[in-house]
């Protein structure tokens, strides 16, 4: 698929792949001269130039933004990759028109052509939801040509000016250090831009690993660019191919067999999956089980095989939406529908097996032809409660019949909570259910992946592609791509103006940009869809993605070489704990000392050198106060200094190292290879963390206030090598149901117990562990308390053995946080109203990030 961005004809912007290039010399990456002083930043009476990365966004209104960058532009890639960094301007007068003008850059005698370099006006939305708060935030991406020719290059005092510049590196783009300059005018006046890309010796596959399914209707597309026909359907199933999203239906006009070739033919090698319906266009459903979905099957089968491709092998089905499994009668339905399917995908079997007419006589000799029918993945999406019900009745005969029933999970993202994700991990691999994907449409909000305009975190929508290399999710199922259209049911698919409504019509207690990720092009001229902040950060971390599968094959096989110790999963984790904690739980860049572009410098150089021979893995690093364990591997051969120490390798090709965090969150050292040339390595491990009470000292005990008939006593060696409390709480019941129903068991912790901190509102992270002894599973609930008034932590299963629990304490919506007075444990009274219930369990390490 060539990468194109439709336009219109007057405006013909193109990413054209022109540079054929035979080598340039590795740059050095040293200081820009350029007219303007670096970092300066003030262009005549306008106001300050200043640059940010891709990874935020930033609030029109907001001219006091702390962290301002110089007044250039820095980009680090490798090939065939898009890679994006903003320039701004703080209007201290009005600004009547303002344009950037990229040019070529060079690196030796090689160029790297502004044909690959498009500039866009960041337009900004009005935002007001619950979630995020009031404000303007920049979402659209409109080319800056077309952004002049509409007269919006302008800005008045008191504002910010953004422009978003992506950078597309071609594969055959020699590696090294491309510089040069660009013109920005303001007003009548103008200053140079210093221009860095620099491109890395890897080359990013053209070809998406990461599956995609983004749903669309040709309807809700046609009403924002008033155009509906299946040319305008094809442009932006293309474009959104060029982000490496593959949209749920064909672009067809009718689902014929004529129509269906003509698709595969142009589409089938860059798309990562397809949903098989009888209708172009239309929301999948219940309705897919039927005749015509058959039919589609058998046209499907008969196109297999001639050119050596199993079309099957991306096709998926998707008949049951968000079922809800506490309801039985809901939950049988859906058990019916994956058995209907089941059914209807045996006939289509039978059918081709029966055939003696030749149709399908290419697909029949394709080996497991089959399986490949009967193992289309079926996709069901899951909410939370629907999963906590499988995890919690994993043993029951109805999640056992759910299970046999399904073969694929598709949960949303909040589901993976480090503990729940490994629980619906087991619970798939017991009932051999391979297929799993995660999910998200209104919700979940920060700090989970999103694609939200009001998260002011842009770093979410990117590295959520992260956490699906943790766990292993393949693929992303997303509502909506490009919904221009009202969601309130009076009235249903009316057409809203996204760039000045970008909610669902009147539910706007839905966040804003849920259900489109592209705005019609055709309120500037353009035929087709213009990108948005959010889908360029999805691509982002869809390539990234890539490198993090690629890096785990080259990790796989380094195994071998290091022994058994040595896991390639354990260092694609290790590198994903950076942005992630508690399982899908995202830090925006700079939260918790984040470096991200560090963080992915250092992914891309682990690539470049492992195809080196150099080998190097980050393997594991353990955090205690303000010091860090780290183990990490480099290939024999090869030799570490840190601060020109030489280190010695503690077995094989494993080293250790104990980094003082309160001198640098990395760790920096050199790998000098055999014929001595130095790579200098610098990987950001973690922020120190505060130990606010080991449980060491008896004194606590007098800080910790349990209901009746509950005990506590300091204990040694139970839940690990220190001291922790040993709690057993006893619930209570007097016969009296409302009595009963009131009672909750509890124990509560005195905030005077944290050391180390005055408050709170001081902690962004608060860990925890609590250890259960027994085999009884049970739920917890915390809550931070001021006085009388709360605000709820969450609830937590506590299973049979060590648990740790991550509570984000930024993340809670609690006026009196640095007022808060006292942790509090509280537990269900009774199970059956009859019998009190009796937890027995231990607490320790309360840990903090600040």
């Amino acid at each position: 698929m060539q990468k194109l961005l439709k336009s219109a004809a007057a405006l013909a912007l193109c990413l054209v792949l022109l540079l054929q290039l035979a080598g340039c010399a590795q740059g050095s990456g040293s200081d820009l001269t350029v007219d303007q002083p670096v970092g300066s930043g003030e262009i005549a009476d306008y106001g300050q130039v200043w640059s940010a990365p891709s990874t935020v966004k930033i609030d029109r209104n907001d001219t006091a933004y702390a962290n301002k960058g110089a007044a250039e532009l820095s980009f680090h890639t490798v090939k065939n990759e898009y890679e994006s960094h903003q320039l701004l301007i703080t209007a201290t007068s009005d600004i009547p028109a303002y344009y950037l003008e990229s040019a070529d850059l060079t690196c030796g005698d090689q160029v790297l052509s502004k044909d690959n370099i498009t500039v866009y006006m960041e337009k900004y939305v009005k935002v007001a939801e619950a979630a995020y708060g009031s404000f303007e935030m920049p979402d659209a991406l409109i080319p800056i040509d077309a952004a002049l020719a509409y007269g919006e290059l302008t800005a008045a005092a008191g504002q910010n000016a953004a422009l978003w510049v992506t950078v597309y590196v071609p594969a055959e783009t020699p590696a090294g250090v491309y510089e040069g300059t660009f013109k920005l005018t303001v007003g009548n006046a103008a200053m140079d831009i210093p221009v860095q890309v620099t491109v890395s010796d890897y080359i990013l596959p053209e070809t998406t690993t990461g599956q995609t399914l983004f749903s669309w209707r040709y309807d809700r597309v046609g009403a924002g660019e008033l155009d509906s026909s299946v040319e305008m359907m094809q442009t932006y199933y293309e474009f959104f191919l060029d982000y490496r999203v593959s949209l749920q239906s064909l672009p067809v006009e009718s689902m014929t067999k004529d129509e269906l070739k003509d698709a595969f033919d142009n589409y089938y090698d860059t798309l990562t999956t397809y949903t098989i319906i009888p209708e172009p266009g239309e929301v999948p459903g219940g309705a897919t089980v039927c005749n015509k979905t058959k039919s589609v099957i058998l046209d499907i089968a008969a196109l297999s095989g001639e050119d050596g491709k199993n079309y099957f092998e991306k096709a998926m089905l998707y008949v049951v939406d968000e079922p809800d499994l506490l309801n039985e009668e809901k939950r049988n339905y859906a058990i019916a529908m994956c058995r209907n399917v089941d059914s209807m995908l045996q006939e289509c079997v039978d059918a081709i097996t029966a055939d003696t007419t030749g149709a399908y006589q290419a697909f029949k000799e394709m080996p497991n032809w089959q399986d490949a029918i009967r193992n289309i993945p079926n996709i069901m999406p899951l909410v939370d409660t629907s999963c906590d019900y499988l995890i919690e009745g994993a043993n029951t005969p109805e999640v056992q019949t759910f299970m046999e029933a399904v073969n694929t999970i598709c949960p949303t993202f909040d589901v993976y909570s480090e503990q729940r994700a490994e629980k619906l991990i087991a619970l798939c691999a017991e009932y051999g259910v391979e297929n799993i994907w995660w999910y998200g449409c209104t919700g979940p909000i920060a700090p989970y992946g999103n694609y939200h305009i009001g998260d002011s975190n842009l770093l979410d929508a990117r590295t959520y592609s992260w956490v699906q290399a943790k766990y292993g999710i393949e693929g992303n199922l997303y509502w909506d791509a490009a919904a221009y259209t009202d969601e309130n049911s009076i009235y249903y698919n009316q057409f809203i103006d996204v760039y000045e409504a970008p909610f669902r019509g009147t539910h706007t207690a839905w966040p804003a940009g849920d259900g489109f990720l592209a705005y019609p092009g055709a309120a500037y001229g353009v035929y087709g869809p213009l990108p948005s902040l959010r889908l360029m950060s999805l691509r982002d971390g869809m390539e990234e993605l890539e490198m993090l599968l690629a890096l785990k094959e080259q990790y796989v096989e380094l195994e071998a070489a290091y022994g058994e110790e040595f896991s390639a999963q354990g260092s694609i984790d290790s590198m994903v704990n950076m942005v992630s904690y508690d399982g899908s739980k995202l830090y925006a860049d700079g939260e918790n000392g984040l470096n991200f572009t560090q963080v992915r410098k250092g992914l891309i150089d682990s690539l470049v050198w492992n195809e080196q021979g150099i080998g190097f893995a980050l393997a594991s690093v353990s955090v205690e106060g303000e010091t860090a364990s780290v183990s990490y591997y480099v290939a024999d051969g090869c030799s570490i200094y840190i601060n020109e120490e030489k280190q010695t390798p503690v077995k094989g090709c494993r080293y250790e190292y104990v980094q003082d965090l309160t001198a640098s969150d990395s760790l920096n050292l050199v790998i000098e290879t055999a014929d001595k040339t130095r790579h200098n390595v610098t990987r950001f491990i973690s922020r120190p963390t505060k130990i606010l009470q080991d449980f060491e000292d008896a004194g606590v005990l007098e800080l910790i206030t349990l209901t009746e008939n509950s005990t506590k006593e300091l204990s040694a060696g139970v839940a690990g090598d220190s001291n922790s409390v040993h709690f057993v709480v006893n619930g209570k019941v007097t016969g009296d149901a409302l009595t009963d129903a009131a009672y909750v068991p509890s124990v509560s912790l005195d905030t005077k117990a944290l050391s180390g901190i005055s408050s709170l509102a001081e902690v962004m992270l608060l860990k925890m562990d609590l250890f259960n002894p027994t085999d009884t599973v049970f739920k917890v609930n915390i809550k931070i308390y001021s006085g009388t008034s709360f605000a709820s932590a969450g609830q937590y299963s506590v299973d049979a053995g060590k648990n740790t629990f991550s509570i984000s304490i930024q993340d809670i919506s609690f006026a009196a946080m640095d007022q808060a007075d006292r942790i509090v444990f509280e537990f269900e009274n009774s199970t059956d109203g009859v019998t009190a219930n009796v937890y027995d369990f231990y607490l320790d390490n309360m840990i903090a990030a600040e």
